[in-house]
């Protein structure tokens, strides 16, 4: 990966339920926990989808597996890779 590059990525939100619920499975249980606590169904998908793809993503430039990514937080809740 060259530090002279940066790359953007879209991806859209709206999915089939059975793959919300495949991509829930690459959430920690913080994500999840924070995936339940959205009061409409709509924000608790679009959450889980927005979470996995940066995990996917995240994960095939690390060369890791999406599920073992783990974050740490600033004090403004923006998260970060934690080393």
């Amino acid at each position: 990966m060259s530090t002279n590059t940066v790359d953007v990525w879209r991806a859209s939100l709206d999915r089939p339920q059975e793959m919300v619920e495949s991509l829930a499975q690459l959430l920690s249980g913080d994500e999840q926990a924070r995936a339940n606590r959205f009061h409409f169904e709509i924000h608790r998908r679009q959450f889980i989808v927005a979470r996995a793809c940066l995990r996917i993503l995240l994960a095939r430039y690390v060369r890791i597996e999406p599920q073992v990514i783990r974050f740490t937080y600033s004090k403004y809740g923006k998260p970060e890779l934690a080393t």
